[in-house]
């Protein structure tokens, strides 16, 4: 994979475009920008370096953002990457990457690190001082451009060098991979493998610039909620916003907002196959989760009661991931599920739908159109947010 194919969020990654690595950002595009991660409320001296980063046992459940395969990502590891990415991003004269695309690397280095048998520590600073500057070089960037950079994005040398130090396991875990293995579908099938779990929504709000040392106070966005209601899940004042066009019949198809959602067929826990086609007609909610995902299981009594108020003028599916009837049958009896459940037990609908973790929700218009997509877990304010405007819409 040559440099000109990199897209610009692949550099966030390192300083250099290592051909190798373009594996590693191939899943850290800005498909979903407007799915983003609350603005970060630390200011620069209030992140500390990796090293510093709570353990796992000692992560507040509050401040859990993401799982994968059941350790947890915080919210300050994640802050921190973000303002590492900002600076990377600077020194490539890109923007600022979105606040999913961070987290997004954050799960793409957990997956490949756990590939390895080298610990990122076990590299001296010697040798990431090394590479670092080898970096620097390729890219005509002198230490006092780095410096005031780094100033800039409130990232200390320390951080930088920590985060040299893990691109050098995972490029030397990539190296390892077969020459005949494609590196972008050994990359996705990790991650189609793994258990990610997202536990704080990821589209309820506008991300002010994270780089900045002065937090901004960003407007989160509902789109449906009338101006001046409360969003229960952001805490903030939601602002109402239009929903997705008209369809017309030249609608390019994708699992996003503005399009025509992917057309599917899997077996519900009876067996009986149930297609997306069969659902034209009536707004259509589409779940992705699984029994063993915490914030899926979070918010299921939500999704169960809205299923039962609204039964009537919609559709709704759950689709589980990789789990089969056996596991999936005894859970739904237990929490008094009756919405239908789906099986994609090869994930490949998820894959369909470009999924990256669980729970992911999509709200379809009565004509199959893709009108919002939210990340994480919903409650019930943000759910008939989302769900009261294509009750009333005649499109």
């Amino acid at each position: 994979m040559g440099i000109a194919k990199l897209k610009p969020l692949a550099i966030v990654l390192v300083l250099a475009v290592v051909a190798l690595l373009a594996a590693v950002g191939i899943l850290r595009r800005d498909d979903f920008e407007a799915a983003q991660l609350p603005t970060p409320t630390l200011t620069a001296d209030a992140v500390p370096s990796p090293t510093q980063l709570p353990s796992p046992t000692t992560i507040p459940p509050e401040d859990i953002v993401a799982t994968v395969n059941g350790e947890p990502i915080s919210r300050m590891e994640w802050e921190t990457a973000a303002k590492i990415d900002a600076a990377l991003n600077e020194l490539s004269g890109f923007p600022p990457p979105s606040a999913e695309s961070t987290l997004d690397g954050l799960v793409n280095e957990r997956l490949i690190l756990a590939q390895s048998d080298v610990v990122p520590n076990a590299i001296s600073d010697t040798d990431a001082e090394n590479r670092l500057q080898a970096l620097l070089k390729t890219r005509n960037i002198d230490e006092n451009t780095l410096s005031q950079t780094l100033v800039n994005t409130g990232v200390s040398y320390d951080d930088l060098l920590a985060r040299v130090k893990r691109l050098m396991v995972m490029e030397s875990t990539i190296n390892r991979v077969p020459d005949k293995t494609d590196h972008a579908t050994w990359l996705a099938q990790l991650r189609a493998n793994a258990e990610i779990g997202l536990y704080q929504p990821l589209a309820v709000s506008q991300v002010a610039n994270i780089a900045t040392s002065q937090p901004k106070t960003a407007t989160p966005t509902l789109p449906g909620v009338e101006e001046g209601s409360t969003c229960s899940t952001c805490g903030k004042k939601a602002t109402a916003t239009p929903t997705a066009p008209a369809p017309t019949p030249d609608l390019p198809v994708a699992p996003l907002p503005g399009n025509r959602a992917p057309m599917f067929a899997l077996n519900r826990l009876d067996g009986e196959s149930v297609s997306l086609e069969d659902l034209r007609g009536k707004p259509t909610i589409i779940n992705f989760w699984a029994t063993w995902c915490p914030p899926c299981r979070q918010e299921l009594p939500v999704l169960e009661n809205t299923f039962k108020t609204y039964r009537e003028q919609i559709n709704f599916v759950a689709v589980n991931l990789r789990e089969s009837s056996g596991t999936v049958q005894p859970f739904a009896d237990k929490m008094g599920l009756t919405f239908p459940i789906l099986l994609d037990t090869d994930s490949a609908v998820s894959q369909l739908y470009q999924v990256r973790g669980i729970p992911t929700t999509l709200f379809l218009n009565a004509n199959g159109v893709v009108v919002n997509r939210h990340v994480g877990p919903l409650d019930k304010q943000t759910i008939e947010g989302y769900l009261l405007p294509l009750l009333t819409d005649e499109n």
